[in-house]
């Protein structure tokens, strides 16, 4: 599941294969498969950073909640990155290699469930773990972040006031968030062309 690709042309992907979600490596042909994480929590949700060096990662390993990790490409030095309460998910590195970011679900103050919280917001963190910057604050949830190939923008989808998910954009310190689509579909899993000129994204009908 959710593989993505290193300079090498190399797939990371996370697989229940050996009865566990685990870290994986192989060749674009599916040969050299090898396990990076095995480890008894799960480990999902990879993206490997743009010198193909390090690999970040959600894992369950030091808690009941999602927190990320950062670890090399052939699955050493492992550290943790986030440390709190709060569920994360789908991190997306910065094109200098510098910060992550990442989406946190966050309980409304309103809400006082018990369920797993639905208010999902974008941060950003520098890969030594300090200067984190909460970029979204809106109702509903916001995920998906994904960072312009110039690092100037982030797109990502989120709801909207009639709880319809759409494509939103924003430059990378979060200001100037734009809804990109308006339509009555569900919008999500924004990706940018290399050139930054285009959003790929997935539309549920």
């Amino acid at each position: 599941y959710a593989f993505s690709y290193t300079p090498e042309n190399r797939l990371v992907f996370y697989s229940n294969r050996d009865g566990n979600d685990e870290i994986y490596i192989m060749d674009a042909d599916g040969k050299k498969q090898t396990n990076l994480t095995n480890n008894p929590a799960a480990d999902r949700i990879t993206a490997v950073s743009p010198d193909g060096k390090q690999i970040v990662f959600s894992s369950y390993r030091d808690q009941n909640k999602a927190d990320l990790y950062i670890m090399n490409i052939d699955g050493s030095d492992v550290r943790r990155l986030t440390n709190n309460d709060n569920f994360e998910d789908a991190p997306s590195w910065s094109p200098d290699g510098k910060s992550i970011i990442f989406s946190r679900d966050l309980k409304a103050s309103f809400d006082t469930s018990t369920a797993i919280p639905s208010n999902g917001e974008i941060f950003s963190i520098d890969i030594d773990g300090t200067s984190e910057n909460r970029l979204t604050n809106k109702p509903g949830f916001d995920g998906g972040p994904q960072y312009s190939p110039d690092g100037k923008k982030i797109a990502f989808y989120g709801t909207t006031p009639d709880k319809n998910y759409e494509i939103f954009i924003m430059n990378a310190d979060g200001s100037n968030v734009e809804n990109l689509t308006n339509d009555p579909l569900e919008d999500y899993s924004p990706s940018w062309s290399p050139d930054g000129k285009w959003i790929a994204y997935t539309r549920c009908v």
